[in-house]
């Protein structure tokens, strides 16, 4: 048996927002929620609650299905109080969303070189995953495809340099850190004009700007 707390005759059940109490009709007893475990019952007497009309109507149940507008606030309903259980640990840092976009306060992250060993090979194993399926396809592929194996590409590389260069002298740690960011810097502004629009010839016409930009006779443009 099912009772809405405080309810009317005819009131509907809402998900969220309802409030139920459940009587076993065999035991005789509600059981009662505490945090979040049921451990008790409450005996009660059955003849409070007249039994229901017989015989049960017959409803069709999908005219209580919620339309999109009620899913949608019953979605966001049940995240926010989901949220709103997350509490901070003792000496944990956390910051707030204003401070995002200025960056005003940072977070820091430790990881051994265990942990970054293992980083690095659940990277490669998500390159590979993003990869090799293509040299077992039959449809046309596009340079494009491998975007999604490149984002774990770049990932590792960051993982590999910070675990290599971290056995490494302070000072050599920070010049090799140091050359790979200029380099990094240097071929962004280098082919900047692919990245953001050609203007001019093509790089196999004459007076071509963009000629000392192909490195491979395969580069097209």
């Amino acid at each position: 048996m099912v009772q809405i707390v405080g309810g009317k005759a005819g009131q509907v059940v809402e998900t969220v927002t309802s409030r139920l109490t459940f009587y076993h009709y065999i035991e005789r007893c509600a059981p009662c929620c505490v945090t979040n475990f049921i451990n008790f019952c409450i005996p009660f007497v059955l003849n409070c609650f007249p039994p229901p009309p017989s015989p049960v109507p017959s409803v069709n149940f999908q005219v209580y299905a919620p339309g999109f507008i009620s899913r949608f606030f019953e979605s966001h309903a049940v995240m926010l109080q989901g949220n709103a259980g997350l509490k901070p640990k003792e000496g944990e840092v956390t910051s707030r969303p204003w401070q995002w976009p200025i960056n005003y306060r940072g977070q820091f992250f430790s990881a051994t070189k265990w942990k970054l060993l293992r980083a690095a090979v659940w990277l490669f194993g998500g390159w590979l995953i993003h990869y090799l399926p293509f040299y077992a396809m039959g449809r046309v592929l596009y340079f494009h495809h491998y975007f999604p194996a490149l984002v774990f590409n770049s990932m590792l590389a960051g993982v590999m340099l910070d675990y290599i260069t971290g056995r490494l002298p302070g000072w050599l740690r920070h010049a090799c850190l140091g050359t790979a960011m200029a380099g990094l810097v240097y071929s962004f502004v280098l082919f900047s004009p692919l990245a953001y629009g050609m203007s001019g010839p093509f790089s196999h016409e004459p007076n071509s700007t963009l000629a000392s930009l192909k490195w491979l006779s395969s580069w097209e443009f």
